[in-house]
């Protein structure tokens, strides 16, 4: 038995709306970067805290089964309007 406690930041957006002229060819700019689970803190030995409860009936309900990690990635993108 293992301590299933955690702390997770799943989804994290940071964005800046550039300040543009009436006489500019790009009538709206936002810049912005997105962080998908960038960050978690856990005693767990296994790749996630999150088990399964969804009621199994096979009587696994909060038991590890060898889950995949879950994913991190890390998004740069830009709203432009002409």
């Amino acid at each position: 038995m293992e301590s299933g406690d955690f702390f997770r930041i799943n989804n994290i957006t940071l964005g800046y709306k550039l300040p543009l002229t009436e006489t500019s060819f790009i009538n709206y700019c936002r810049l912005y970067v997105n962080a998908i689970n960038p960050f978690i803190t856990q005693k767990f030995s296994g790749f996630s805290p999150e088990l399964n409860g969804n009621g199994d009936p096979y009587g696994t309900q909060g038991i590890e089964l060898d889950a995949y990690p879950t994913l991190r990635s890390f998004v740069i993108g830009a709203n432009l309007k002409f």
